[in-house]
């Protein structure tokens, strides 16, 4: 499946750090669209159950969430995200489109709680650079909870800068953001996933203020899966909005909890103060972020 998904892979090269990070991204997309498909199942689907929520130990392959040394992955936090109170998706055949094909996306919002007034989804095509190449944008009033369709969104391909596009899905009601998803497209039909493999590098500057992490793009292009993480294992991290992919210019905020493991999470505990943590992304190196 990583050959397939990104191309081959050569033994005799150094590249363990950019597979694990490949594969977690692979795991990512692939739990986060079969959780969102059952979302747009709504009452049709009964649910859906993730096997092998935890490794037990240390593993080359598993379908789990949480790592051996209690370290969320990528798909923890897609999961997470999809089962938000507010959430928005994006029904699609296929990761890799070439040049000339009908990219075709339907979007689909998911609310637990009711959303009274106008809502305005925005649909943006972007390019590695953040340039909006295409877009739309959809008015509509939540008729339904849990799922309800919104509209579809259709572009000719073309042959993009590094081979590679996203669509940027924005909902907003009275101006205000309410929720947000991203997805990676490319035009590799073979290897769809290939691109992740030779993205040039963000760069991200960072600001920590307690429990919070503001992190902006200052480069020049994408940086993909923005992740807050520690390498301390007897901390534990819970978090929220990681992950993130973030456009020249954007920023984002990471906000998290950090506690000892074994010790309660319970609200109302005094959190002890966090250590040192990282931060990087698919395309951008690991950077310290001071406690």
């Amino acid at each position: 499946m990583m050959g397939q998904m990104f191309g081959k892979w050569d033994e005799k090269r150094n590249e363990i750090e950019k597979f694990v990070k490949c594969s977690q991204y692979l795991q990512f997309e692939s739990l986060r669209y079969s959780t969102e498909s059952c979302l747009r199942r709504a009452f049709n689907c009964s649910g859906i159950m993730y096997w092998a929520g935890n490794e037990p130990f240390l593993n080359t392959a598993n379908n789990s969430i949480i790592d051996a040394f209690g370290h969320t992955k990528m798909a923890y936090s897609g999961i997470q995200k999809a089962f938000g109170r507010f959430h928005v998706s994006m029904k699609y055949e296929k990761l890799g489109w070439a040049a000339g094909e009908t990219f075709k996306g339907t979007i689909f919002l998911h609310c637990k709680k009711a959303l009274p007034g106008n809502i305005v989804v925005k649909v943006f095509l972007r390019d590695i650079s953040g340039k909006v190449i295409a877009g739309n944008m959809f008015g509509t009033a939540l008729k339904r909870l849990f799922s309800q369709e919104i509209g579809v969104f259709e572009w000719k391909a073309k042959n993009m800068p590094r081979g590679v596009f996203f669509a940027d899905i924005r909902v907003e009601r009275g101006g205000k953001p309410v929720c947000g998803n991203v997805y990676a497209f490319s035009n590799n039909v073979k290897n769809p996933l290939n691109f992740l493999r030779a993205l040039p590098q963000a760069r991200l500057s960072i600001q920590r203020a307690g429990s919070m992490i503001n992190v902006r793009n200052t480069g020049k292009y994408a940086a993909v899966a923005v992740r807050l993480f520690n390498t301390d294992h007897k901390w534990a991290l819970s978090h929220l909005n990681n992950y993130r992919t973030i456009f020249p210019g954007e920023k984002a905020l990471i906000e998290f909890r950090a506690f000892k493991k074994n010790e309660t999470t319970r609200p109302g505990i005094k959190d002890r103060p966090a250590p040192d943590l990282r931060l990087d992304a698919v395309n951008a190196p690991s950077t310290t972020v001071k406690g």
